[in-house]
C-alpha cells in the first residue's frame, strides 16, 4: 500500500512543481525594459552597401528621412527580444491636424549601425539607428517641442512591455 501512495504523489506532486516552476521562470517584469534617445535627425538621402553596390535611397514626394539614434536597456533578469519592428514613432501632422503612425522603414536593416534585432541578456544593452519615412508638415521637422502635441516614440514588446518617450529633432 504505502509503495502505491509514493506512486501515485510522484506521478500528481513532481508534474505540479514543474509546471510551477516553469511558470514561474515566464513571469516577466516589464518596468526593467528601457530605451535612451541621444540624437534625433532630419537627413535627405542615405546611402548603404550591399555585397559590391553601392546604393543611395531617397525618400518618397512629400516626405523626409527621421534618423533616431537609440540604446536600448534590459534590466530585467531574463533574455528580452528587442527588434527594430517594435518601434512606432507617433508625430502630430500639421496640415491634417492629426497624430499619424510611423513604422520602420526597411532601410534600418540594411545600414551599418542600424538597429538591429537582438536577443538582449540581462542588464546589457544594444544602440543603433532607427529610421522613419515621414511627411515634411509633421511637428518633429521644427526643432522644438510642442507640448500640447509631442512627438512620441513608443516601443511595444512581448509580455506586456510598453515604453514611450517624447522627442525631438537635436540636429
Amino acid at each position: 500500500m504505502k509503495k502505491w501512495m509514493i506512486i501515485l504523489v510522484c506521478l500528481v506532486f513532481i508534474p505540479f512543481l514543474t509546471w510551477a516552476q516553469t511558470r514561474e521562470m515566464r513571469t516577466y517584469d516589464s518596468t526593467k525594459v528601457d530605451f535612451a534617445v541621444t540624437t534625433v535627425k532630419e537627413v535627405k538621402a542615405i546611402s548603404y552597401i550591399s555585397g559590391d553596390e553601392y546604393f543611395v535611397k531617397r525618400p518618397e514626394t512629400g516626405k523626409k528621412f527621421l534618423l533616431v539614434y537609440v540604446t536600448f536597456h534590459n534590466g530585467s533578469q531574463q533574455v528580452h527580444y528587442a527588434k527594430p519592428h517594435n518601434f512606432i514613432l507617433k508625430d502630430f501632422d500639421v496640415k491634417q491636424r492629426v497624430y499619424k503612425s510611423y513604422s520602420i522603414d526597411s532601410i534600418t536593416r540594411l545600414m551599418d549601425n542600424g538597429f538591429n534585432a537582438t536577443n538582449l541578456l540581462p542588464e546589457t544593452q544594444t544602440s543603433g539607428w532607427l529610421v522613419f519615412q515621414i511627411k515634411t508638415s509633421s511637428i518633429i521637422m521644427r526643432y522644438h517641442m510642442n507640448p500640447h502635441y509631442p512627438t512620441k516614440l513608443i516601443y511595444v514588446g512581448l509580455e506586456d512591455v510598453k515604453v514611450e518617450k517624447n522627442i525631438m529633432k537635436t540636429e
